[in-house]
């Protein structure tokens, strides 16, 4: 899923089904019989019979409540997190219920090492993007992550990740290390006609919910694939089928209903809808194959849906709001389990100087809009993603401490660049722009009102410890020099380490508060001399 690419499904549109033949069937050579009036006759009543059945299908098991059971529908946007600028999935307002944070591939350098993006490991995402602590944030206002592998750019693990117990640790890394409970496989492109990797992912899948059970938790999975109007293509109902026959406790099929290539005159939310309808069929047969017995209501409660906001890859199709308006009274109405949408970055107008390019633009809808309309939309949409309720967040807020905090503490008579970081009772803020004296917790009406964004608490490993060096390690203070954070200095007998970027400032200048000085003085005694 990706707005730099569309996914070339037309070629396969009629190769669709459950284990169907492609349209058109099977050629063989024309054998001659003699009519029959027995079977002719036969042949009007069946027919007749069926026109019937399906008459009464149509008119009458979509408003049956063993057809459509309700179904409390969850709503989470994607949030494409190694995107620039980055979005704040972290404070995502009230209309969002919970958010799809995008995603995990291999590694650039190791096919079998989990990475943001392809490039940031577990450790480089904490420390570069921040995410560890956005994602506390996220979750200390009541809302989950949902963690989404692969996606169209970059390599899934299972594709380049060939060892089977390498593959499932790299799984279970990610599941454990953000401790979430629900995760999305996102397959497209040529990974979707890759058997190798379905058969690799599906066992690593199975053994991660296993151990998860066996620690008495769940893991909910989700599969997210193409679609075209009339269906999943039979690659994306390949996939389906092999996760299911490698033990994978599949919760649904998320359809990326998108870059259908079906032209300006026929509504999104129409073929949309025709799209839904062959799928629920479609999983309807996996999960029969599977020897596991479904009725069609079950097998809608188990599908997904995620339109592209506003312009597609497609210069001709767009998802407009009142497109979004009527997939929320769709998926109402047939019980559709989950419904997403590709992203929480794009949830915005371009602006009046965005120039239109030849692609979707990853960061705006071209549309006509307030931000965050199509949030609003979909903000009736307040089901629980997960098997259980959230566990509330139980992170402690620390008290601002100078010495050891990773940030200066704000203070309202220090000027503060964009990007700089600060830290504010037990908060980390970053500067939007240049900003003097606005405190980064003053109520606001609206975001776009305060020059600081909240980013989440200060988690514990963020505190420094002191650091402790042999005397003549550290060189004597130079009032010329550029000292970086955690350069060490000497001066008039004592050691003091920088706590961020400074020049010029003397190291023992009498301040009233040790968050005015950019620098913190070190324990003397391991400095001293041993004679």
């Amino acid at each position: 899923m990706s707005t730099n690419g569309h996914h070339d499904l037309l070629a396969d549109a009629h190769d669709v089904g459950d284990g169907a033949a492609p349209a058109g069937g099977a050629h063989f050579p024309e054998r001659r019989r003699r009519l029959s009036w027995t079977r002719l006759f036969l042949a009007f009543v069946l027919v007749v019979g069926g026109v019937a059945a399906a008459a009464w299908y149509l008119t009458e098991r979509p408003e049956s409540v063993a057809a459509y059971p309700e179904t409390d529908t969850w709503s989470a946007p994607y949030a494409d997190v190694t995107n620039v600028p980055a979005v704040a999935f972290e404070n995502p307002g009230d209309a969002v219920a919970n958010v799809v944070l995008a995603f995990v591939v291999a590694d650039e350098a190791d096919p079998c090492a989990p990475a943001w993006g392809g490039v940031y490991g577990v450790d480089e995402a904490a420390d570069v993007l921040d995410l560890d602590r956005r994602i506390v944030r996220l979750r200390q206002v009541g809302k989950e992550p949902i963690i989404s592998f692969g996606g169209q750019r970059n390599d899934e693990l299972s594709a380049a990740c060939t060892d089977p117990e390498d593959l499932a640790a790299a799984y279970l890394e990610i599941v454990e290390h953000y401790d979430v409970t629900t995760i999305d496989l996102d397959i497209e492109g040529e990974g979707l006609a890759d058997q190798d990797a379905h058969a690799r992912r599906a066992a690593a899948l199975a053994e991660v919910q296993q151990q998860r059970r066996a620690d008495g938790d769940d893991l909910v999975v989700w599969l997210t694939l193409p679609v075209t109007p009339s269906g999943m293509t039979a690659d994306g109902v390949s996939v389906i089928d092999a996760t299911l026959a490698g033990g994978v406790d599949l919760a649904g099929v998320n359809l990326m209903t998108m870059n259908f290539g079906v032209g300006p005159d026929t509504p999104m939310l129409d073929v949309t809808t025709t799209a839904l309808e062959a799928s629920a069929q479609q999983l309807v047969g996996a999960w029969r194959r599977a020897g596991l017995d479904i009725t069609p209501g079950e097998a809608w409660a188990r599908l997904g849906v995620t339109p592209m906001l506003g312009r597609n890859d497609l210069v001709d199709e767009v998802f407009t709001l009142a497109d979004a308006e009527g997939l929320v009274e769709l998926v109402d109405a047939r019980g559709v389990g989950r419904l997403s949408y590709w992203s929480l970055n794009r949830d915005q107008p371009c602006g009046p100087n965005y120039a239109p390019l030849a692609e979707a633009s990853d960061f705006c809808t071209h549309l006509d809009q307030d931000a965050g309309a199509f949030a609003l939309a979909f903000a009736s949409l307040s089901g629980d993603p997960t098997s259980d309720e959230p566990a509330a967040s139980t992170v402690t807020v620390l008290d601002d401490d100078p010495e050891r905090s990773p940030y200066p503490i704000w203070q309202p008579d220090e000027p503060f660049l964009a990007g700089d970081k600060v830290v504010w009772h037990g908060y980390v803020y970053e500067a939007k722009w240049w900003t003097e004296g606005d405190d980064p917790e003053a109520p606001v009406v609206n975001v776009w009102d305060t020059p600081w964004r909240i980013l989440g608490p200060v988690l514990e490993e963020d505190l420094v410890d002191p650091v402790r060096v042999p005397r003549g390690a550290a060189p004597a203070w130079d009032g010329d020099e550029v000292y970086e954070e955690g350069d060490l200095v000497w001066l008039d007998g004592a050691v003091y380490e920088a706590k961020w970027w400074n020049e010029g400032f003397q190291p023992n200048r009498e301040v009233a508060d040790d968050y005015q000085t950019p620098w913190r003085e070190l324990d003397p005694e391991p400095f001293l001399d041993e004679d």
